[in-house]
């Protein structure tokens, strides 16, 4: 990954988070200047003046990506957490939920479906906060209300999502799959 002027970072500090994402995302490295000119950004707090909306959308963003995982710890590694949120980085992202619904997503492609996990995956990386540091945190991220009810009603429709496939009405594993297909649980509102 390479910026090209010493005021990409300056600029519009959000890419602090944006370079490591994508660097993560494609698994290449930071150019040596680039990384420079990132390690001197730090060096001068810029991340403290990410903007919240800024970091939310890089939030949001990441809860799309394929390695999320990978992405956060990069984060935390260059003490970026912060500037997404103070708490999250104080908690920390819930790994182990985060590692098990990418087992879900790979189990979901080998069956033949494309599912948009960006919610499921925004909560297990959000996981350890409690109910109200959650809403706090999606309010400060810049989710719309209604994105928000989503995202906070989102394991209780999974809860009944999950009743459904239990019950009597899926004897056949193709009742099952026709459900599954009209879910809205694996379209994702973020």
């Amino acid at each position: 990954m390479r910026a090209l002027t010493i005021h990409s970072f300056t600029n519009q500090p959000v890419r602090l988070l944006r370079v490591l994402r994508y660097a993560a995302r494609m698994g290449f490295k930071v150019e040596q200047r680039t990384q420079e000119w990132f390690d001197l950004a730090i060096e001068r707090n810029l991340q403290e003046t990410i903007a919240p909306e800024d970091a939310g959308e890089e939030l949001r963003a990441l809860a799309r990506e394929e390695r999320p995982a990978v992405v956060l710890k990069e984060w935390e590694e260059h003490d970026l957490l912060e500037a997404v949120n103070p708490v999250l980085a104080k908690k920390h992202p819930a790994y182990d939920a985060i590692n098990r619904l990418m087992k879900v997503r790979e189990d979901l492609f080998t069956a033949g479906f494309r599912p948009r996990l960006a919610t499921p995956m925004l909560l297990a990386i959000l996981g350890k906060l409690k109910d109200r540091e959650l809403s706090n945190v999606l309010s400060k991220a810049g989710l719309r209300s209604s994105e928000a009810e989503a995202v906070l009603r989102y394991e209780e429709e999974a809860v009944d999502a999950q009743k459904e496939l239990a019950g009597r009405k899926m004897k056949a594993p193709v009742d099952a799959f026709h459900f599954l297909e009209k879910c809205r649980l694996i379209r994702s509102p973020i």
